[in-house]
């Protein structure tokens, strides 16, 4: 406990920042607000920095790409990106579709992390290439409102929750668990709308 609360004193305010707009994030999520992209890239564009200077390499690169799924995700949920369906819904996607998700972070994880533990100085590298897979198959589900993305979530957010305290980012740490029971709501919200849409 003393050595937490060590590491949380030397928590820098980057971390702090960007903790604080990643939590912001899921919550407006949640509840379809489409400010939550603004958040998600102010975090990503600090968690970046973050994760590139404490050599998780993949997570720095998933940081980057999640200021671009920020652009991306409030475009399309302003509908100036056009979906096939005109007023993008939340909704689920086939059980086939949701294994192959799954299929390409599994995938990732392995070549990823291979790829960074024989070329890198990388800290961690399969763990770090799984939270990054499975991040970004969930986040591209998200910006199409598929629920599947929050599962997907909670698996990649619960591993992180260990890689952050094994690295001694306390704060980001508490925030992992915050977005796996944010996670957890998020799925019980969704399945009532889509409840709601199919009556």
């Amino acid at each position: 406990m003393q050595e937490i609360w060590q590491k949380l004193q030397e928590t820098s305010l980057i971390e702090a920042v960007a903790m604080i707009s990643g939590l912001l994030f899921p919550a407006f999520a949640t509840f379809e607000k489409k400010i939550c992209w603004l958040f998600g890239g102010i975090s990503a564009l600090l968690y970046a920095w973050i994760m590139f200077e404490g050599r998780l390499y993949q997570d720095g690169v998933l940081s980057i790409f999640y200021v671009i799924m920020s652009v991306y995700g409030y475009l399309m949920w302003r509908g100036l990106i056009k979906s096939r369906n005109k007023n993008l819904k939340i909704s689920s996607t086939s059980p086939f579709t949701f294994f192959i998700y799954i299929v390409i972070g599994l995938q990732y994880s392995m070549i990823g992390g291979y790829c960074f533990d024989n070329f890198t100085n990388a800290d961690y590298p399969y763990v770090d290439a799984f939270v990054a897979g499975f991040s970004l198959m969930a986040t591209w589900l998200e910006a199409k409102k598929k629920i599947e993305n929050w599962y997907l979530f909670l698996v990649a957010d619960g591993i992180g929750i260990w890689l952050f305290l094994q690295k001694g980012y306390i704060l980001t740490a508490i925030l992992y668990i915050i977005y796996c029971i944010i996670c957890m709501y998020g799925i019980i919200q969704w399945k009532k709308k889509i409840k709601l849409l199919k009556s």
